[in-house]
């Protein structure tokens, strides 16, 4: 029953805006995720929705686990309110974490036709509420509004009170389990129905930090209160449970993330995610030293983006991150092992000795530019056996096409001197083959292509292409960047995809009859992803992922059903 509650309320709140919700949630929330009904409403109607595939779908899904019991043919039918918000939010205690649903109700009867007779049974009614408890959950509702609250209780808790609950368990003659089972149960049901009646000066909206984040253009939303402490608490959970162990020891927030937001818009031309990123004062000086690399014109000279299907670029600073090396290992780990963070420290502080961070950062300088150039069909060496009559084996290199990828790897480097000796060394052992003006080098058991390298303008360029290769050392590639240098420099890093692109470079005698539509649909509406991460400003990081919309559909969410169609039908 757990289940079917969930997932018919999961499903409605992607259809579902009412701030009386809102003052429930209590100000201790860690995370809390909502979404908006009404501007979904506004992109796909219910009767739209209804008729698609993935509904459908879902409805039978629904019918078949409720048996007789009632009919659902449409969203209206779960007794939702399918024009409200739905929220979700997370609180973790020293003893129990509880993560609850919420949602509000438009016609209470009708949601209770969907529970099976052996569940209504088991209903508690008391002063206006409707108490529905399971192994670890309980669903709690009124005329107007739906609580599901799933928990999972600490293992540490309950080890460092041991004492205290075998003595119970003593004094009422029951087994340690079942008392532990008890009180979770007792605490969970106390905490519901603490939220369902939650104070209002008590709520989520006292908290300056997520009101001031709210965006109510945005489908979604989340916001997390710390992300560090929130990452490590349930890292605490997971593995002292795993383990059976009191010692372990969070480390609070080693990588220096506190708050996290973020939005969803689905627009007319393009559906967006964005989120962002504070980082505390330890980190932020480290990010800062990171992050300070910007990417170089030189990157530009090679960057034409007539020829790119796709890239990844990252300005990244190698001598500035091992300067801060002995900092990043000491809020990493320090915190973890508080009894050894002397001794991590002082190793730590000799690896940076030891290290040359400038020789270092001007061999590798961190600002790194991935291209996919092509994906093509090519021709191929491979290692097999051939067997005679005696079945005795000989080895043989054959030749057969492929479809493969063509990229180019674009690596900073001031130090050309250097990777030109390792390069000769290798070259000495065999491991490269000189070329004209470049080098060539294979590992046939491990790559099916040759491979290319040469330094040249303060680049280390790698790429699978000869014809690549020789248009570099030649000076003979174009350079076009249109908007994506601009891209490129004002952030730390970059992905870029041309879908089309991509999709046409696909041959169609590698697509199957079963994925043919697929491929079709892919080819004629899959546009342009980007997903970008900003500098710091302040002490904030900005990423945003940003997917284009064919004009031949109505807007983004449209065409993201359309697509999903696909995998149903």
């Amino acid at each position: 029953m757990k289940k079917i509650i969930f997932t018919i309320a999961l499903c409605v709140s992607f259809l579902t805006n009412a701030q009386t919700l809102e003052h429930k949630i209590p100000s201790t929330a860690q995370a809390v995720v909502s979404v908006n009904g009404n501007r979904l409403l506004e992109l796909v109607s219910i009767v739209e929705f209804d008729k698609l595939n993935i509904a459908k779908e879902f409805f039978r899904e629904v019918n078949k686990d409720l048996g007789d019991t009632s009919k659902v043919a449409s969203l209206k039918d779960l007794g939702f309110d399918t024009s409200s918000k739905a929220y979700y939010f997370y609180q973790p205690t020293d003893s129990i974490s509880y993560f609850q649903f919420m949602i509000k109700l438009k016609d209470k009867k009708l949601f209770e036709k969907l529970i099976p007779k052996s569940y209504q049974e088991k209903i508690e009614r008391k002063e206006g509420l409707a108490i529905m408890a399971d192994y670890s959950s309980f669903t709690v509702w009124d005329d107007n509004t739906l609580v599901f609250t799933g928990f999972s209780d600490s293992y540490q808790y309950f080890e460092k009170n041991k004492k205290r609950f075998l003595k119970q368990a003593e004094k009422e003659e029951e087994s340690i389990y079942d008392i532990k089972k008890r009180v979770s149960k007792n605490w969970a049901k106390k905490h519901v129905l603490t939220t369902f009646r939650n104070d209002p000066s008590k709520s989520i909206l006292t908290n300056s930090s997520y009101v001031k984040r709210k965006d109510k253009k945005a489908v979604a939303s989340f916001w997390v209160n710390n992300y560090g402490e929130l990452i490590e608490t349930t890292m605490l959970y997971t593995l002292s449970s795993m383990f059976m162990s009191t010692d372990i020891k969070p480390n609070r927030n080693r990588y220096g993330v506190d708050g996290v937001w973020g939005n969803f818009y689905f627009e007319d031309n393009a559906a967006r995610l964005t989120a962002n990123m504070e980082i505390n004062d330890t980190w932020k000086k480290i990010y800062k030293k990171m992050y300070k690399s910007k990417m170089g014109n030189e990157f530009f000279k090679y960057f034409d983006q007539n020829n790119v299907l796709g890239y990844t670029s990252i300005s990244f600073n190698m001598q500035g991150a091992l300067e801060e090396y002995p900092n990043i290992v000491s809020s990493i780990y320090g915190g973890i092992m508080p009894n050894y963070k002397e001794e991590i420290e002082a190793v730590a502080e000799i690896t940076s000795v030891l290290l040359d961070e400038k020789a270092i950062g001007n061999a590798i300088t961190g600002n790194m530019l991935f291209i996919l150039n092509d994906i093509a069909e090519r021709e191929v060496t491979y290692k097999t056996y051939e067997y005679d009559e005696n079945y005795k084996s000989t080895e043989v290199t054959k030749t057969k096409k492929e479809t493969l990828p063509e990229f180019t790897v674009m690596i900073g480097s001031k130090n050309k001197k250097l990777l030109d000796k390792f390069i000769r060394l290798g070259a000495k052992h065999e491991l490269v083959h000189p070329q004209a003006k470049y080098f060539k080098f294979r590992e046939e058991n491990d790559i099916p292509f040759d491979m290319f390298f040469v330094v040249k303008n303060n680049i280390a360029f790698l790429t699978n292409s000869e014809k690549q290769i020789v248009a570099i050392v030649n000076d003979k590639v174009s350079s076009n960047t249109g908007k994506h240098k601009k891209m490129m420099r004002k952030n730390i890093s970059v992905f870029y995809a041309n879908g089309k692109k991509i999709m046409y470079r696909i041959p169609e005698s590698l697509v199957s009859s079963s994925e043919r539509e697929f491929y079709n649909f892919a080819k004629d509406n899959l546009s342009e992803v980007e997903f970008t991460t900003s500098k710091m400003k302040g002490n904030k990081i900005h990423m945003e992922l940003k997917m284009d919309t064919p004009v031949s559909h109505q807007n983004s969410l449209k065409y993201f059903l359309n697509f999903f169609e696909l995998f149903v039908k």
